[in-house]
């Protein structure tokens, strides 16, 4: 039995500090990737955000890399999808957290132009506008590059990858 408690006690740790990376004494930088924030998650979004302004260090992207010690957490948005205005942006704010919004620059103003699963929640979304982009609060949100047109990367030539991610990059 008390074997089992300490399987328990300890799976719970393991899964509580995702895989003991949050409790290391080399301390990690997790990265949170998110797409849009809509209306329906609005909620969730900012309690999460909460719970990890109170237990971490939220970070810059740029900074995910720098030694330090304590854990870390990065929040970036992928697509730069119009529902981050309302519903993300205004959390972060408030929480004074900093975040990374990777935009497709080809793609600005429109919902997505690249392939998505059929029904898929976010095929209808607009992504920001390049004046948008521009209010954004710099002091804490970042834009960063994804690539011009959002495609399926593997299925490219190397010269065609890099294309779409310096092109990406020169365009915003």
């Amino acid at each position: 039995m008390k074997r089992v408690i300490v399987l328990v006690i300890s799976a719970a740790y393991w899964a509580l500090t995702l895989g003991g990376r949050l409790a290391s004494r080399n301390q990690y930088c997790v990265v949170l990737y998110y797409h849009g924030v809509s209306a329906k998650t609005a909620k969730a979004f900012a309690e999460q955000m909460a719970w990890l302004a109170d237990r971490f260090e939220v970070v810059r992207l740029s900074d995910a890399l720098t030694p330090r010690t304590r854990a870390a957490v990065c929040i970036t948005f992928d697509d730069a999808l119009e529902n981050l205005l309302t519903n993300a942006i205004p959390v972060l704010t408030r929480l004074e957290l900093p975040a990374t919004i990777i935009a497709v620059s080809r793609n600005l103003a429109k919902p997505p132009q690249w392939e998505m699963t059929p029904g898929h929640a976010e095929s209808n979304e607009r992504t920001m506008s390049e004046a948008q982009l521009h209010i954004l609060p710099h002091e804490l949100i970042d834009v960063g590059s994804h690539t011009c047109t959002h495609p399926h990367l593997p299925r490219l030539s190397k010269e065609d990858v890099r294309r779409e991610l310096c092109d990406s990059k020169s365009d915003l």
